[in-house]
């Protein structure tokens, strides 16, 4: 499963390039782990690893879900 988008800029900056500009550096060490494994992982699932947190969102992002940083 591909990164396809990104919404935030600074995101997808440091994604491509590992620019910290706009992120906030103590979040560069998780957020590049959590950008490696979303594009790699196949399914949904694969994102649920011991730490992350990882859920569905209830509401109108039913269908979403969530890992923290």
């Amino acid at each position: 499963m591909t990164i396809k988008t990104f919404k935030h800029k600074g995101i997808q900056r440091f994604f491509k390039t590992g620019s910290k500009a706009k992120i906030k550096p103590s979040h560069a060490k998780q957020l590049a782990l959590i950008l490696d494994r979303l594009n790699t992982s196949c399914k949904v699932q694969d994102m649920n690893y011991p730490g992350s947190d990882f859920h569905g969102l209830k509401g109108k992002l039913k269908g979403f879900y969530s890992v923290h940083v």
